[in-house]
């Protein structure tokens, strides 16, 4: 038992529960959560609480979480409180929570706090007896039969995908069935023999490798909205009836369209509509609980948001009966009393006392000291005067650290404790995260949690979302639908038709089928994948065909590459020069250096911490630094730039930082202010918002070296701003400053260290091409604990739209609106103000001047205004953590990279964000703008959407880098054949010799052996190119073993014919070596020579005949022609080719003795 609790144990209100009281006073969530911990800890037993919202819900549920030993004794049920979203769009986080709980409930495996809220309880749910049958119970040795079980699981919801990405999906390969139920951390894989179930593992979601066995698993259902099929049938049959019957044409088809929809998609956030009418029966969460224990918080509100959802409910009911889309007997949610009739209601918590006789627990905040000195002697000096116990409760040891620092300062004693430890000293500091602090007025100890020390929020997670700390690189071969552009090496560009397997002489071989100009056909094998790549440029970019038998692509190629060596000169030229230049060599780090980098509250990921190194040791060298650090917004450049910053003020050096605009610039000196403020070092700012006689003033003390860090816009590089020892020159954005500006920042750059921040990656094949000539470091970490953003797509609707809005603004938010329309985006800001009239809205977009636009941002980063509409200039705006809602307007129109940055203007904070993607009703959107709004929807980590969108940013990033013209070639030829030009550019450059372009021909070693993928195997052409491409990659023979050996895990035991494809590659190996040459494929035999050196060694040729002799290389024969041995394999028999690898593994192992032998001699 934690000491909160322990100190808690003996609190009055604690006691008085105990005693069998009913009603408490407790003023907000964190006397909510620990009274309820509290007295779940003591005593442990399943309760259900209800809150009247799911903001409050998910607040309370992080807080009790941080409170409990075990996270997993507190469950969150989430339920979407808009009527109109539910209605036309699920989101996943909030479903997969639901059946997460649902199911914990049912299997009553330990007691727990479940957290609802008004919409939640009042949810129609499956019965807990369809629950548990559509729940899937396989263990080894169970009969089943493989294609049910498929059935079920489509019929469960679960997505049929060729490689499992996410939960609630399936993969299906041979024998084995991949499965990814939400009950698990892992994804699980079923191999059967036949139809008995032989084994059950689980597996990683990145490598796709087992990682360990189970006997037996549970696959859960991936809806809470589930139907019995012989009752739904029926339903919609009788629904059918009804509807037919109708006089309304219209109203009649729009509904029989639903109703056959929900038929054939049970997933369809339609359903929820209807779900009531085609169940037999429906249950509400109460149903679900084990013994039936509530305790309602705040029941006045419960009841208020109750009313407001029956106000909902009717004006919702009422808008289908005018737009002629309602259907009688429409039941959304089950009635408030009803469900609390079914419960027994233990406790009501209250936030106003009522009379004096109330049972009041005393819970006070904590003022915040945001990381100030001078605040955090104040507030200890304040508790201590006040006989209070002080325990700091830290999330690292860097903020331990931090703290202990403080205190040594000022000489206070203090003991280290763990959260089990009772509380004796009037100062300790304890490991242990909170969400936030909070003092026990009666017990007269204060906790201080990392938020008020600085500024720090300890978020859990609150959804049993999926998020992965790594993702993988985006192959080439990945996501290669039919119809894409291709580029082949030698060839040129082509559109993929797919993988055509071909038969000739009995010999099966699969190839690429690939279209160019004129309708002519290539037919690329597929162990030759290498020589093809995707056609990678920006989204939209439609590139030419090429021809085929024709020196057009060599043309464009060399006409490119000549271009390329233009950049090519420049950079090597500039490094050249920059090399020479004598900049300043800073020193190693200082104790203060170690202090400051201890006192940064949060964890460093990997990346920030190889970017800090490799920064650190550019300043170090004596020439100028030119470094550029990419990352995303949130991804923590600013703290590696102060890093460096504090590096060049510890050497006596002044800091610049440059702001393309000046929010930006406000914001890096707020934050500046924040990060500097317990060392003695000044900051200023200079922008057109600071009066000139205060920038008189700040440019003097630039002069005169009293300003140790200037931050500001382009006036920085104004005439009349000089430093006294500028040293850092920080600049974020390069590529939005103006030509004049650049020309100035060139100029700088010869003589002082300069650190570029981008917020646009770049490809990684493209850093590598620049090792030596541009710096780079790249930080593709995301932090730790960041909040999963709710996106919804949905059709545009007013009614919709007001009820989001309002909702932002209900909890204090605000709100992004994009509107991509410069000539109306006034009239867009109007009616929004008539839809939501209370709503303060300002308007932005790029034909407004810059100042215009930076006051509309500024206003908006006040919180001066609710609602701010914009065009695409908020892609790259500015950290807003209140605003938590983006509404994008004509999402179809967005490119996938675009999208990913517009919607990361959101969820930058501990609060939920929403994300609502809207197209137009009745309008028909492309195939790709669908799958589009689809990837973005399904966002994770290691999803391909997010990888794509990686991928299009970074093709940006190249542009940003390399200029306007080399961003054109790269739409002419692709990203990946640019780089390879570019690397040949800069390496002729560097050498002074040509590189040769060798065109890659078709090895000519095995190709009679009929070596394929058949299509009962797998009929997925990503699968095939994966196969033979990760093949064809394997370089050594144990690498090629261990590939067969996850391709077994992933597909079972491998036919026939893809086991020659191992065979194949393995004796290409084999006699890829130093002592076999000249190897040939005919008809009837093989053929190859022991290299001339073998037949010079000493018995070797009466060794290789005694091993010819062995029954199994029966149909060997050796010649001995011009001093070389030949070897000739008949192929009359099925095994030759395994015989052949034999014979060689074992003349190998005769060779190497033979030179063992000769060695030994030799040295005697």
């Amino acid at each position: 038992m934690n000491n909160i609790i322990r100190n808690l144990s003996n609190n009055k209100a604690i006691k008085e529960y105990f005693k069998g009281k009913r009603k408490f006073v407790l003023h907000d969530v964190t006397s909510w959560a620990l009274f309820l911990a509290t007295t779940f800890s003591l005593k442990k037993k399943t309760r259900m609480i209800v809150c009247n919202s799911l903001y409050n819900a998910q607040r309370l549920h992080s807080i009790i979480t941080t409170l409990l030993h075990d996270p997993d004794e507190c469950l969150l049920f989430p339920a979407d409180e808009s009527l109109r979203v539910e209605a036309i769009a699920s989101s996943p986080e909030l479903l997969t929570q639901r059946v997460y709980v649902m199911n914990k409930l049912l299997e009553n495996d330990k007691e727990r706090i479940i957290i609802a809220h008004t919409s939640s309880i009042l949810r129609h749910l499956p019965t807990v007896e369809l629950f548990s049958k559509c729940s899937l119970h396989l263990k080894i040795d169970d009969k089943v039969d493989y294609e049910s079980l498929v059935l079920s699981l489509l019929g469960n919801g679960y997505k049929n995908v060729n490689k499992i990405d996410a939960p609630l999906q399936f993969a299906r390969r041979g024998s084995i069935l991949d499965i990814y139920s939400i009950n698990y951390e892992n994804p699980i894989r079923i191999e059967f023999f036949g139809d008995e179930i032989d084994s059950i593992r689980y597996f990683d979601i990145i490598s796709q490798r087992t990682i360990s066995t189970l006997k037996e698993v549970t696959i859960l259902p991936s809806s809470d909205m589930l139907v019995d099929f012989n009752v739904f049938e029926q339903k919609v049959e009788r629904l059918n009836e009804k509807v037919a019957i109708l006089n309304d044409e219209s109203l009649k088809h729009k509904i029989l369209e639903e109703l056959d929809e929900v038929k054939h998609n049970v997933s369809s956030p339609l359903l929820y509509k209807y779900y009531y009418l085609l169940s037999e029966k429906t249950n509400s969460l109460i149903d679900y609980l084990p013994n039936k224990d509530l305790i309602l918080i705040d029941y006045d509100s419960i009841r208020e948001n109750y009313n407001l959802l029956l106000q909902e409910t009717f004006e919702y009911v009422s808008d289908l009966f005018f737009d002629n889309v309602n259907l009688l007997g429409l039941n959304l949610h089950h009635d408030l009393i009803n469900v609390l009739d079914k419960s027994n209601t233990q406790v009501v918590i209250t936030p106003f006392s009522s009379s004096f006789k109330d049972t009041i627990m005393h819970i006070m905040d904590v003022s915040p000291i945001y990381g100030s000195f001078d605040r955090f002697k104040a507030l200890i000096d304040d508790y201590l005067k006040r006989d209070i116990k002080v325990v700091f409760c830290v999330e690292n040891k860097q903020q331990q650290e931090t703290i202990q620092i403080w205190l040594d300062d000022l000489s206070y004693s203090y003991k280290l404790i763990n959260s089990e430890d009772d509380v004796k000293s009037n100062i300790s500091i304890m490991n242990t995260p909170l969400i936030n602090g909070f003092e026990l007025k009666d017990e007269r100890i204060v906790y201080i949690s990392s938020k008020e020390l600085f500024g720090t929020v300890s978020y859990k997670k609150t959804l049993n979302t999926y998020r992965y700390k790594e993702s993988i690189a985006l192959d080439s071969y990945e996501n290669l639908s039919v119809g894409d552009y291709v580029v082949h090496v030698n060839h040129g560009i082509g559109q993929y038709l797919g993988i055509k397997t071909l038969e000739v002489d009995e010999i099966h071989r699969d190839y690429l089928q690939i279209a160019y100009k004129n309708n002519d056909t290539l037919y690329v094998p597929l162990e030759q994948f290498q020589l093809v790549r995707k056609f990678v440029s920006k989204e939209g970019v439609v590139p030419k065909l090429s021809k085929l038998g024709t020196k057009e692509w060599s043309k464009t190629k060399a006409r490119i590459k000549n271009r390329v060596k233009d950049i090519a000169e420049r950079l090597i030229k500039l490094y050249s020069v920059r090399a020479t230049k004598e900049g300043y060599a800073f020193s190693k780090d200082s104790e203060y250096q170690i202090q400051f980098e201890n006192a940064f509250p949060y964890e460093l990921t990997p990346d920030q911490s190889r970017s800090i190194k490799e920064i650190k040791e550019d300043m170090e060298k004596p020439v100028p630094m030119d470094r550029l650090l990419c990352g995303d917004v949130g991804f923590g450049k600013t703290e590696v730039a102060f890093t460096a910053a504090f590096k060049a003020i510890m050497d006596n050096k002044q800091v610049a930082i440059l702001c393309p605009t000046t929010i930006l610039a406000r914001q890096h000196y707020i934050k500046a202010k924040e990060r500097f403020q317990n060392f003695p070092i000044s900051i200023a700012m200079v922008s057109r918002f600071v009066p000139d006689k205060e920038i008189k003033k700040i440019l003097t003390q630039v002069k005169n070296g009293e300003i140790d860090i200037l931050i500001g816009t382009h006036r920085i590089l104004s005439k009349d701003v000089g430093f006294k020892d500028l040293g850092l020159l920080i600049i974020d954005e390069e590529q939005r400053f103006g030509v004049e500006h650049k020309e100035k920042i060139k100029e700088m750059k010869q003589t002082i260290d300069v650190l570029t921040l981008s917020a646009t990656p770049i490809p990684r094949t493209l850093q590598m091409a620049l090792i030596g000539i541009r710096s780079l470091s790249q930080i593709e970490t995301a932090p730790l604990n960041r909040m999963p953003i709710q996106t919804y797509v949905i059709e545009m609707n007013k009614k919709v739209l007001k009820e989001i809005i309002e909702r932002e603004l209900g909890r204090n938010g605000q709100v992004f609106y994009l509107y991509n329309k410069t000539s109306d985006i006034d009239y867009k800001a109007t009616q929004l103000a008539k839809l939501v009239p209370s709503a303060r809205i300002i308007y932005a977009h790029g034909k407004m001047n810059r100042e215009q636009i930076e006051d509309a941002m500024i206003q908006f980063y006040n919180h001066e205004a609710d609602i701010l509409v914009a065009t695409t200039i908020m892609e790259n705006g500015i950290d807003i953590p209140n605003a938590n809602t983006i509404i994008i307007e004509d999402a179809d129109k967005f490119g996938l990279s675009q999208l990913y940055q517009i919607k990361g203007r959101v969820g930058r904070s501990d609060r939920l964000a929403y994300a609502y993607l809207l197209y137009r009703p009745n309008k028909q959107i492309s195939e790709v703008a669908t799958k589009r709004l689809k990837a973005i929807k399904e966002f994770t980590e290691l999803g391909s959407g997010y990888r794509i969108a990686m991928r299009d940013l970074s093709i940006r990033g190249a542009g940003d880098i390399l200029g306007p013209e080399q961003a054109g070639f790269i739409d002419t030829v692709g990203i990946d054949m640019y780089i390879k030009l570019l690397k040949e550019a800069i390496e002729e450059e560097r050498t002074g010799q040509p590189v040769l372009e060798e065109e890659v021909k078709e090895k000519t070693i095995i190709q009679r052996v009929d070596a394929y993928i058949p299509e009962k195997f797998t009929s997925a052409d990503l699968e095939k190119i994966e196969i033979y491409t990760k093949i064809e990659e394997c370089r050594s023979i144990t690498e090629l073993g261990e590939y067969r050996t996850l391709l077994e895990d992933l597909y079972g035991k491998l036919p026939h014919n893809v086991n020659l494809l191992f065979l194949k590659r393995k004796l290409e190996l084999l006699t890829d070596s130093d002592f076999i040459e000249n190897l040939k494929d005919f008809q009837s035999h093989l053929t190859f020579n022991f290299k001339e050196f073998v037949s010079s060694l000493d018995g070797i040729g009466n060794e290789l005949f005694v091993l010819t002799a062995k029954k199994k290389f029966k149909d060997f024969k050796l010649n001995y022609r011009n001093k070389v041995i030949i070897v000739k394999i008949d192929k009359s028999t099925s095994d030759w080719l395994e015989k052949t690898i034999d014979f060689i593994e074992e003349a190998r192992k005769i060779i190497a003795n033979k030179l063992k032998e000769k060695e030994a001699e030799d040295d005697y």
